[in-house]
């Protein structure tokens, strides 16, 4: 069956773009279109969509309000399109699928469209019978998840962090990825103590593939990993985190780390906001390691 698309967006052109590209895509239907917001919610609760192509700046409610506002439940895989890259923190927060920076290229779409035939699937799949993840007996290196029909043995060295949405897990693990259908409270029952760090509701984190912590403005963070890669950072998680990061010795905010020669600097995890890059760094982790997210 064809995969129901809602676009909602308040400029005639910017629908006309998003309805030409998907009318080269057979699994994908259009089944309404919405230049407000008002509307939008009434379509939503209406036509019941799989998937929301939805702007975030329009007249009267902003997309997080559309979101708010609808009584359907659940609420379709979101997409959210729009010209401005601070909202992408707000995205992250509203488990948004994916993060179209305007313009954006045709292969940036396709590989949008890609993430969403991959999660409506998982999402398609039945409930597990049994837990999605299991520790091995004897072996603190590793643990074994499902992932469809097989199981895997995921190294935790290689596990960069895992991030939730709606009713799966992501888990990054070197440059790939692994979908699993389960919680985030059934792998933190697998994932070694003192290890992993949960930074956001929607991810845990390997401590040693933190980097920094990066201010966005408004008393908000990025945490930037080794590879790159920027993850929300939610503000209820702030506290675990200095804490985490005194037990494993790195310095805490703003603390201070002996020279050799015995003098006190400042190392501080927060780095100043770097100048911005060209393109949004939205949802899957600001994107590197997902297909779904390219900057």
């Amino acid at each position: 069956m064809p995969i129901r698309t809602l676009i909602v967006d308040d400029e005639p052109l910017a629908r006309l773009n998003l309805l030409t590209l998907l009318q080269d895509e057979a699994d994908f239907e259009l089944v309404g279109e919405c230049a407000d917001a008002a509307a939008a919610v009434q379509a939503i609760d209406r036509l019941q969509p799989q998937l929301l192509f939805l702007d975030v700046q329009m007249p009267g409610l902003n997309g997080f309000d559309v979101l708010r506002a609808s009584r359907s439940q659940p609420l379709p895989a979101v997409v959210f399109v729009t010209a401005h890259e601070k909202f992408a923190l707000q995205a992250f927060d509203a488990q948004a699928l994916d993060y179209l920076l305007k313009p954006f290229r045709r292969d940036r779409f396709e590989a949008t469209l890609d993430l969403v035939r991959k999660r409506l699937r998982l999402a398609a799949e039945p409930e597990p019978s049994s837990t999605p993840c299991r520790p091995v007996p004897g072996e603190p290196l590793h643990m074994i998840v499902k992932c469809g029909a097989q199981w895997l043995f995921v190294r935790f060295a290689e596990l960069a962090f895992i991030r939730a949405a709606a009713n799966y897990v992501t888990l990054h693990v070197g440059p790939g990825t692994h979908d699993v259908r389960g919680t985030m409270a059934d792998m933190q029952k697998c994932l070694p103590p003192g290890r992993f760090l949960r930074i956001h509701r929607s991810y845990i984190v390997q401590l040693a593939a933190l980097q920094a912590l990066q201010p966005v403005g408004g008393g908000e963070y990025m945490a930037v990993l080794r590879s790159g890669q920027e993850l929300p950072v939610g503000s209820s998680h702030l506290a675990g985190i200095r804490n985490a990061l005194a037990l494993a010795h790195i310095p805490r905010f703003g603390g201070a780390q002996q020279r050799a020669g015995g003098a006190a600097v400042q190392e501080d995890l927060v780095q100043p906001v770097a100048a911005r890059r060209e393109g949004a760094r939205g949802i899957e982790g600001a994107k590197a390691a997902d297909p779904g997210f390219k900057s």
